[in-house]
């Protein structure tokens, strides 16, 4: 039986309305099925619980776990009639309302449709389908309110900077905001008639008196640093101490008034900063002292300007912009009615809508009432998450004392899909005061080691405050070690790589700015390169307990991830980077499945048929696999034929109609390329996108030729997500081919088109913090601490906030004007966010079960590391810009910081007990940095000096040495069985239409035949009962109707009826379709002078177990030609099969004693081993 600490024991057995405030790694959702279990075995009905999450992974997963507790209590319970009941409640389960909170609200609707005004067959669109709704239904309101006489839209349009594409963006962006409020048209009507406010009502506004909180954070901040200055040298410049003290001590002041208008008063009458001596001061501490005190002085400055101006010039600012605000609400109105029709049109309705239309319903007390007599219990899990709409459909229907609500909000990291964690804590502080339920704390993590534990209370106790993150990391909230570490203590460190010495990146073009320093390419390969050592020196020497069967076992790759910040622009570069060091990674691609390069290639494809004169897409198809045109081809097609008479360049297609009038190859290719270009738009105009799509898939052979490369199941994949994607694009009711592609282009980038890729071998996982939220891992590497914030939102010139409304920054006579609504709102904004970053490297550093690593490449270590040392104030902590400072800045107040201060030369201080974190610095020069190529600046200044040098002999040895083993430098990392036996399949020389047979060839029923004898059941055969065997197949989508065809049914029986498929049909053991990765020397492989180890992949037909040795068959459909024996027939597969045996014995520690090439097509089984 299952152990619970005192507080899970609450959670699970008190009663009434409860929120369990859960850390990461506590095991809530255990909790969460411990309650429904306990409250089934006193008598309640699992039909009676209404358990919401958000996501579908999430309620499958605690549906399956609901169903095994209440299993497992069955098994366990004495009482008969309490064992029946949990037997029933474990049965019925399956039809228990365990679902994300929009497929309740979408049963909700189903059952109440004509009350909610939907048509009864309505259906959920997708975020892509909504999005491009959205941007039809803004084109027609554009148009619309372009045409009002009285040019008020025009004007909005030229306030927000005169582009439209960009000023529908922002528009587009409040309308979403607006629609995660519980009445979305009021709440911005309202914020429109703020506009109106008299200098009387702005004083008392939410908007001054955020502005005025902010305002003094920001100086709390700028003071703490300047203290933290002077503290470090006031033993040697004591008089320039005590000036100091003097400044700070009437900064200090203006914190004292809270109101205001006795702010602005005293920052009036502050008397500035006096001139200062700096004799006696070292260099280097001056100007660190300078720097800190003129940003308090400029600081200040700001402020004095802000404050300056009277409340009666803010107001008369606000009823200047009030026309533009007005504007702004009715085309955000005019938009959700055109959107509004658009989905009644084709019966769908969004998630937005879902919210809405079930909180109107439960506004009606017969249809909440109904709902609140079915549900006795409501259980949500990531509480966290909620916003204001979805709080108040649960408050709708829930019972006294039936609430129980799961959640973190150390963990609520999804603020920009306007999850509002301002609901967990004004909860958690009624709970916390007894009004309305009880507030229970799990804080013991059972997932994460001893040193992990200690390496996170460690940082977040020194930089969580209500003040920094809206929630203080208190005794409450720190974890609790609570695994059995069982000889595995794992360890959290930081490594610093300090590239001081290394030149940053010089700008391609003069116009060009050079990269900042923390996005520096050659930062994020340095760090990729020291993940990729402690890598490779973690696996040779530390073990793991597998948390499956609890033995000691050692690193895999896949017990790595990579966890950024964001992942755009440098997950690429990061498995690059990890592949050149010899550490297979593994990347979900930012764009989804569109950015899969077999995705890109058909894309283009589909580009060319719809517009031939593309000819960026169509020379993407001439180099692919479905062209077959080579680099010399395509060159050689531009050279001879890319210009007509008078010399002007041809567009492609014309050059392939140039070619096509000769006879040789080359035109011949061209002929046929057009031909089928021809027959493909044809074919356009008939088909539907879906059937188009599957039609050229299996014409061009592309979609076989994917199936054959490396990850092929994946690849077949991600070309089945685009068909699927065409098909329900046009159950919208959209129809063609060119709507189809721009449809395409606009969802690209937004986030919309799944993931490309699923990570399912043995590697390193490179994902965004966001993507592992839920999930663990042995070993975390937390990378790009130093990468600043995100800041861009507060600059845009409209903000949106639940409370303080609408802010705009506005275009009037050639100058944007800022109003007070803007500027609370910009200061709100960047505090939450600032909180939500905290949130974030929370979530990071709680995914590390083992071992936790904190990468940093830093430009100027010396500088970070003494900015960091300061003491780390709730206001220094609430300005932070990365990671890094909050990781350095808590580090550097321990004994671990000491290793950064003696390398650094800062000053020893009594600092506080360490041992959580180990710290390492490390210089970047001898670094491999990204692939070793010059910048242009630097090859500039080599050509320059090789030519003033006068090309000596010495310099010519140094260009033609020639490397002893340049052959060993091109072994490739990996290969394929098929590849090495010389039988890998491609379309690199012609196309599959360039053949006669060009419908189904010889390597199609191949594939074919190996997808029959992969399905078919194990059993002897009749001729007419494999015959039956491929229709039913057909039938169940395994195989095509050309497939079908081309398999030969007498062929496959005579193959069982053999001695050799009797052997098959008699083993207790077999194995069909053996998918094997076996890493071997590449001396052992290729007779390479080497031993670097060969990732060798491959496919195994078919193997049976038999006296304790396997049996190896592989099949073949081979054309044997007369006079060729079947000895002979066999013999060019030798190396093929004796690698699948060796691969075989190897990887299941079972010897293979015989290996047979079944040569189906002539019904002959050679034995070649």
């Amino acid at each position: 039986m299952k152990q619970w600490t005192n507080e899970q024991r609450r959670a699970i057995e008190e009663n009434g309305n409860l929120l369990v405030s859960a850390a990461a790694g506590s095991g809530k959702t255990a909790v969460l099925t411990e309650r429904f279990v306990r409250l089934v075995a006193e008598g309640a009905s699992a039909s009676e619980f209404l358990c919401v999450t958000f996501t579908n992974a999430a309620a499958a997963e605690m549906k399956k776990r609901v169903e095994n507790g209440l299993a497992a209590a069955a098994g366990e319970a004495e009482d008969e009639a309490v064992r029946a009941r949990l037997h029933d409640a474990a049965r019925d389960v399956v039809q228990a309302n365990i679902s994300t909170l929009h497929s309740f609200c979408a049963e909700v609707l189903r059952r109440h449709f004509h009350e909610a005004g939907l048509d009864p067959a309505f259906r959920v669109a997708d975020e892509a389908e909504t999005l491009v709704m959205k941007q039809e239904a803004w084109d027609l309101v554009a148009e619309e309110r372009y045409a009002l006489e009285t040019g008020s839209f025009s004007a909005l349009i030229e306030a927000l900077g005169g582009n439209e594409t960009r000023a529908a963006e922002l528009i587009l962006g409040v309308y979403e905001f607006a629609l995660a409020q519980p009445e979305p048209l009021p709440w911005l009507l309202q914020a429109a008639e703020r506009y109106r406010a008299s200098p009387e009502e702005l004083e008392h506004s939410p908007a001054v008196a955020e502005l005025l909180k902010r305002s003094r954070h920001a100086l709390a901040a700028a003071l703490d640093r300047l203290q933290g200055m002077r503290d470090t040298i006031a033993e040697d410049a004591p008089k320039l101490a005590a000036h100091l003290d003097g400044e700070i001590m009437a900064v200090r002041g203006l914190l004292l008034h809270d109101t205001r208008g006795a702010y602005a008063a005293a920052l009036a009458a502050f008397p500035g900063f006096a001139r200062i001596s700096w004799s006696g001061v070292a260099p280097d501490a001056r100007k660190a002292v300078e720097h800190a005190r003129d940003a308090l002085k400029k600081e200040v400055k700001a402020q004095q300007s802000a404050y300056a101006e009277p409340l009666s010039a803010e107001t008369g600012r606000l009823h200047a912009q009030y026309p533009a605000m007005r504007e702004l609400y009715e085309t955000v109105a005019a938009l959700d009615a055109r959107y509004a029709e658009a989905k009644a049109e084709r019966a769908v309705i969004d998630y937005s809508d879902m919210e809405h239309k079930v909180l109107a319903l439960f506004q009606n007390e017969a249809v909440a009432g109904e709902y609140r007599r079915r549900f006795r219990y409501v259980f949500m899990d990531e509480y966290q998450d909620t916003n204001p709409v979805q709080e108040l459909i649960l408050s709708a229907i829930v019972r006294d004392g039936g609430l129980f609500l799961v959640g973190d909000v150390k963990q609520s990291i999804y603020r920009f899909r306007m999850a509002e964690p301002r609901l967990f804590m004004e909860r958690y502080a009624r709970y916390r005061a007894g009004h309305g339920g009880e507030r229970i704390d799990l804080n013991a993590n059972f997932r994460s080691t001893a040193a992990v534990v200690n390496a996170v209370n460690g940082v977040f106790s020194r930089i969580m405050t209500a003040e920094a993150a809206e929630i203080d990391y208190d005794a409450a909230a720190a974890l609790v070690h609570g695994r059995d570490d069982q000889g595995c203590p794992g360890g959290a460190e930081l490594c610093i790589a300090d590239m001081e010495d290394v030149p940053a990146a010089e700008p391609e073009d003069e116009e060009d700015e050079a990269p900042a320093e923390a996005e520096r390419p050659d930062a994020v390969a340095l760090e990729a390169a020291m993940a990729a050592e402690r890598i490779h020196a973690l696996m040779a020497a530390e073990q793991i307990r597998d948390k499956e069967t609890g033995e000691l076992r050692a690193l895999h790759y896949s017990d790595f991830v990579v966890l950024l910040r964001s992942h755009r622009g440098v997950a690429e570069l990061w498995t690059e980077t990890l592949a050149l060091h010899g550490v297979p990674a593994y990347a979900e691609l930012t764009g989804g499945f569109f950015d899969a390069v077999e995705v890109r290639i058909f894309m283009e494809l589909l580009r060319a048929i719809d517009n031939r004169r593309r000819d960026i897409s169509l020379a993407a198809v001439l180099r692919s696999p479905i062209g077959g045109f080579t680099t010399e081809e395509i060159a050689r097609l531009r050279a001879e034929h890319g210009r007509d008479e008078a010399g002007t360049p041809l567009a492609c297609v014309d050059s392939l109609a140039r070619a096509a009038a000769y006879d040789t190859p080359l035109g011949a290719k061209a002929s046929a390329i057009l031909r089928h270009l021809e027959e493909w738009q044809e074919l356009s105009r008939l088909l539907s996108v879906e059937e188009l799509c599957g039609y050229l898939l299996d014409e061009t052979g592309y979609g076989a030729f994917c199936r054959a490369l490396p990850g092929g199941k994946q690849r077949a994949a991600n070309l089945a997500a685009l068909v699927e994607r065409a098909r329900l694009y046009e159950r919208s009711g959209a129809r063609g081919l060119s709507a189809f592609l721009s449809f395409m282009e606009k969802v690209v980038g937004t986030g919309t088109l799944g993931a490309a890729q699923t990570a399912g071998a043995d590697v390193v996982r490179v994902m965004s913090v966001h993507k592992s939220k839920g999930l663990e891992f042995p070993v975390v590497i937390v990378a790009g601490l130093s990468k600043p914030f995100n800041r861009m939102a507060a600059r845009a010139p409209l903000a949106a906030d639940g409370v303080l409304g609408v802010g705009a920054k506005l275009e009037e006579g050639g100058f944007r004007k800022e109003t007070i609504y803007k500027r609370a709102i910009a200061a709100r904004a960047a505090a939450k966010d600032l909180a939500e970053e905290m949130r974030v490297l929370y979530v990071a550093m709680t995914r590390a079960r083992d071992r936790l690593i904190l990468l940093a490449a830093l430009p100027n270590a010396a500088r970070a590391v003494r900015e960091a040392a300061l003491p780390l104030s709730p206001a220094r902590a609430a300005a932070a810009n990365s990671f890094l400072d909050w990781v350095l800045g808590a580090v550097l107040q321990t004994q671990d910081g000491d290793i950064l201060r003696k390398r650094f030369g800062l000053p020893w201080k009594r600092t506080q007990p360490g041992g959580w974190m180990q710290v390492s610095v490390r210089p970047a020069v001898g670094t491999a940095l990204l692939d070793g190529r010059m910048q242009r600046g630097e090859y500039e200044r080599f050509a320059r000096m090789a030519r003033a040098e006068g090309g000596g002999a010495e310099f010519g040895a140094l260009f033609t040495r020639r490397y002893a083993h340049a052959a060993d430098t091109v072994i490739p990392s990996r290969v394929t069985v098929t590849g090495l036996a010389g039988h890998e399949i491609t379309m690199a020389e012609a196309p599959g239409f360039a053949e006669k047979d060009a419908r189904f060839g010889a390597a199609a029923r191949g594939t074919a035949v190996h997808a029959l004898l992969r399905a078919i059941p194990l059993r002897p055969y009749a001729q007419e009962e494999v015959a039956g065997e491929i229709v039913r197949l057909r039938e169940e989508g395994v195989l095509c109707t050309e497939e079908a065809e081309s398999i030969r049914p007498a062929h496959i029986a005579a193959f069982f009826a053999s001695p050799l498929g009797g052997r098959l049909l008699a083993s207790a053991t077999v194995r069909r379709e053996l998918e094997f990765n076996y890493r071997v020397s590449a001396r052992h492989l290729l007779g390479a002078d080497t031993d670097e180890p060969i990732l060798l992949q491959g496919v195994i037909d078919c193997c049976f177990l038999e006296e304790g040795a396997w049996v190896l068959l592989d099949y073949k459909t081979d054309f044997v030609p007369p006079g060729t024996t079947p000895e002979e027939a066999a013999a060019k597969h030798a190396r093929q099969l004796t690698l699948y045996a060796e691969a075989l014995a190897a990887l299941t520690a079972t010897p293979v004693r015989e290996a047979y090439i079944c040569l189906l097509g002539i019904g002959e089984n050679v034995r070649l081993l």
